[in-house]
């Protein structure tokens, strides 16, 4: 039997009843010599589901932003947060055929007028930049 532990693999031979722990460089031989047709483990990330256009849009603008995705979607009221949640509103509204009440309870909020708030907010700031 093998276990895995933080810093190698612990290999247990049942035959000779030889405890070792190895470093990564053996890991490979070890585990040919316990398990000599094993095929290489999947690749787990093929495996994950593909997130929806609105989670990429919120991953944009939160990289853009450089916050946290769970601060845009919290109360936190500071600026760089309110910006980068009030251009979630206009890229959702623009980008998708979520409804105001849909986008806000996606943006963690209980009302559309919230994302209807932040999606003028954010317009404002635009032509005040152009």
């Amino acid at each position: 039997m093998t276990y895995i532990s933080i810093k190698g693999i612990i290999a247990d031979d049942l035959d000779t009843h030889e405890s070792n722990v190895c470093g990564s460089a053996e890991l490979l031989e070890r585990l040919k010599l316990f398990h000599p047709n094993r095929r290489p483990a999947a690749d787990i990330s093929n495996n994950l589901p593909e997130p929806s256009l609105a989670d990429r849009i919120i991953n944009e603008v939160c990289r853009e932003y450089s916050i946290a995705i769970r601060r845009v979607s919290s109360l936190v009221r500071c600026a760089k947060c309110d910006a980068a949640r009030d251009k979630c509103y206009l890229r959702l509204r623009r980008e998708t055929d979520m409804s105001w009440p849909q986008i806000a309870k996606k943006l963690g909020r209980k009302s559309g007028d919230s994302a209807v708030d932040g999606y003028e907010r954010h317009r404002l700031r635009m032509m005040e930049d152009a």
